[in-house]
């Protein structure tokens, strides 16, 4: 899992006091999104890239306003106190799985050296799952 889900799940069990079903469903759609991005990484990696950056930017840019509608330009009325921008945004943010798009990428670009590039992937990947920590 990572920090940025482990946040969520927490801020929806303390700020927003949801009951453990509803929580199981996010937590659910959130690593339904990672899987769904990651699998489609591995046919359209640029595009996959791409699109789940913009599609994470948006999610936390959502779970920011919801968290401070007074920065929203529109005035909006949150019904919910920004529960579902929140909950919307924060499964946005999920879309980030770009790791094996990257590996796709560098691994078509490389084929010279397979074995070295092979090393410098298991790093980068060692040095993302630390990061993510």
């Amino acid at each position: 899992s990572s920090i940025t889900t482990i946040y969520f799940f927490l801020e929806l069990m303390v700020r927003y006091t949801l009951n453990k079903e509803i929580i199981g469903v996010y937590l659910a759609a959130a690593y339904l999104t990672r899987v769904v991005f990651t699998s489609i990484s591995r046919v359209a990696p640029k595009s996959c890239i791409l699109l789940g950056s913009l599609l994470t930017l948006l999610g936390f840019l959502m779970v920011a306003l919801s968290q401070r509608p007074s920065y929203i330009p529109v005035k909006i009325k949150f019904q919910d106190d920004g529960l579902t921008w929140f909950i919307a945004g924060s499964i946005l943010a999920c879309a980030y799985e770009t790791n094996s798009g990257m590996e796709m990428i560098v691994r078509d670009q490389c084929l010279d050296n397979v074995k070295a590039i092979g090393i410098q992937l298991k790093n980068h990947y060692l040095m993302t799952k630390i990061a993510r920590k």
